[in-house]
């Protein structure tokens, strides 16, 4: 995605929105009551009980030889003697994400959904144990299904040194220290420490440099539909995260220099998303566009929100770019395209005119060496009377290397061969000319 540092207007849009969207974690500490506190494990390495209100070297050093080693390597086939992880069916605690209200805060934080109600569901995953000297390099967490969205991680007070999270997403880096968290708070009773993330988001854990970290980790999941458990909570509002962004989008549409002409603002996703375009012959469990629109999450699915409560007319499309690099020109589509054997002369026709072709939008980047010297691109500047939109796009968020895809096509030209059209999933939002823009 092309940058315009001759443009402080759009710089200035898309720092506005950056802040606004980028939360692909959350963290804190949570007080534990002394039942809370207990943990009881039964394993092939030991059996016993901790009181992590007060825990032993002792306890943890026994705790941490029942575990069975964490393996690594490239078939994860050697054993790492300075951590281990136990399953649930191991071990039992009194810690509870539910009364602790951890993961209300969890859920808020993440998915951020406004004025609706959605099931969620916890899954205690397993207990892990780093002594000093262990420490997880840099990766994301597997999806088992793609009804899984993230992860929570308990770390449970034990005096140690190190442990730092890094979280890194779109280039940027966040650290937490739970240690210090924990050991820095001044209530009386014990703290744990939680982070939370996507599972897009990468991770690591920097070295244990003394004592030993205990932590339990849990998967997060939305219910599968008709689905009803009880370990489910309803997602709450929150209402000062969408006001914050209802807040950003309109004072950007009210800039009158934003898209004169009227146009597209675009956002590429936050997160990504488990799909196939027709072309593809995947698993049928992964998702269609349609499905992908419904089960946007996080910041993804609130800017969808905030515009419709502004009354704007916001969709997702699957973006088509003639080159890798994605710029200068854009076809949205309403739809994946399936390409056929047939060949192809003009690529951007061919898309144009894809189903009926109404709901396909030609799109060129408003600061583009192109727009500039042909002078402000009209708002429905159509090829013919049943042709595409032809629009000027602003990207509000750039696009990334997140949610996209590739498609071969027979391209004509001198002779017959095999080209390649790259996609990428985005959201628009279609503005009018400033004077009719109306936010309610």
């Amino acid at each position: 995605m092309p940058s315009y540092p001759d443009h402080p207007m759009l710089s200035t849009v898309q720092d506005l929105f950056g802040n606004a969207l980028n939360t692909p974690y959350c963290t804190g500490t949570i007080p534990l009551t002394a039942p809370q506190s207990l943990l009881f494990y039964n394993a092939k390495g030991g059996s016993g009980s901790i009181d992590f209100s007060n825990p032993t070297e002792a306890q943890l050093k026994a705790l941490a030889s029942a575990c069975s080693p964490t393996s690594s390597g490239k078939n994860k086939k050697t054993a790492n003697a300075k951590s281990g992880s136990m399953d649930p069916t191991a071990f039992c605690t009194h810690f509870s994400p539910w009364d602790s209200g951890v993961f209300q805060t969890v859920v808020d934080s993440l998915l951020k959904n406004e004025g609706s109600i959605k099931d969620v569901k916890v899954e205690l995953y397993k207990l892990d144990v780093y002594g000093p000297g262990a420490s997880l390099k840099t990766h994301v967490n597997p999806r088992d299904t793609d009804m899984m969205f993230g992860s929570l991680v308990v770390i449970l007070p034990t005096p140690h040194t190190g442990g730092s999270m890094l979280f890194r997403h779109h280039d940027t880096e966040y650290i937490f220290d739970p240690a210090a968290a924990m050991s820095g708070s001044l209530k009386a009773s014990p703290q744990a420490a939680f982070a939370a993330s996507f599972n897009d988001v990468e991770h690591e854990l920097t070295e244990i440099t003394s004592g030993f970290r205990v932590a339990l980790t849990y998967n997060l999941y939305h219910l599968e539909l008709g689905e009803s458990l009880s370990d489910t909570v309803k997602l709450q509002s929150s209402a000062h995260t969408l006001a914050e962004l209802k807040t950003v989008l309109s004072s950007v549409l009210g800039t009158r220099e934003l898209l004169p002409d009227g146009g597209l603002l675009a956002f590429a996703l936050s997160h990504e998303y488990p799909f196939i375009h027709e072309s593809e012959f995947e698993p049928a469990s992964k998702m269609t566009l349609a499905e992908i629109d419904e089960r946007l999450r996080g910041v993804d699915k609130l800017l969808l929100e905030a515009c419709e409560a502004l009354n704007l007319d916001a969709s997702l499309k699957a973006l088509y770019c003639m080159s890798e690099e994605c710029t200068g020109t854009y076809c949205f589509m309403d739809e994946f395209v399936k390409f056929e054997d047939t060949p192809v002369d003009d690529l951007v026709e061919y898309l144009s005119s894809y189903g009926s072709g109404t709901d396909t939008i030609v799109g060129f980047d408003a600061f583009s060496i192109a727009a500039k010297k042909i002078g402000r691109i009209p708002p429905r500047n159509r090829s013919s009377r049943n042709g595409p939109d032809v629009l000027a796009v602003i990207w509000a968020k750039p696009l990334d290397d997140h949610n996209s895809f590739q498609e071969k096509y027979i391209a004509r030209g001198n002779e017959t061969s095999m080209d390649c059209v790259y996609g990428k999933l985005c959201i628009v939002v279609h503005l009018d000319a400033p004077y009719q823009r109306v936010c309610r």
